[in-house]
């Protein structure tokens, strides 16, 4: 079941999450609809926590970030960065994050022209 909703789950936030989407009728519908895409997110996370597809959902949420970072696409970036700020969150009482939050630190780091928000949902990250 988690990997028949995994990637629409994850395209979804890429697509409509955004900072800069059209599909958005207003801002606070955007807030919105960014932060429920999230918590559907982080819930596959947990939901998977300690089996083979945590990992996997992992790393569909990375190869989003690698493609956006290559793009140079800074809001898709972001989204990228909203979702794995959603999961550390939820992860915060672990003795440890992901492997994968070294290579999200790194994209922080390398990116480029920052928006307010952009730098904003960095700084929540990191």
């Amino acid at each position: 079941l988690l990997r028949s909703l995994g990637p629409p789950c994850i395209g979804s936030l890429a697509r409509f999450g955004r900072l800069d989407s059209p599909h958005a009728e207003d801002h606070a519908s955007l807030v919105q609809l960014r932060d429920a895409q999230q918590d559907i997110v982080v819930d596959l996370i947990c939901i998977s926590a300690g089996s083979q597809e945590a990992p996997w959902i992992l790393s569909l949420l990375q190869e989003q970030l690698q493609r956006c970072e290559a793009a140079k696409d800074w809001h898709g970036l972001e989204v990228a960065w909203f979702a794995f700020s959603g999961i550390a969150e939820a992860l915060a009482d672990e003795p440890s994050l992901p492997p994968v939050y070294e290579c999200v630190a790194q994209s922080i780091f390398r990116s480029e022209a920052l928006t307010e928000d952009q730098a904003a949902t960095a700084a929540v990250l990191l």
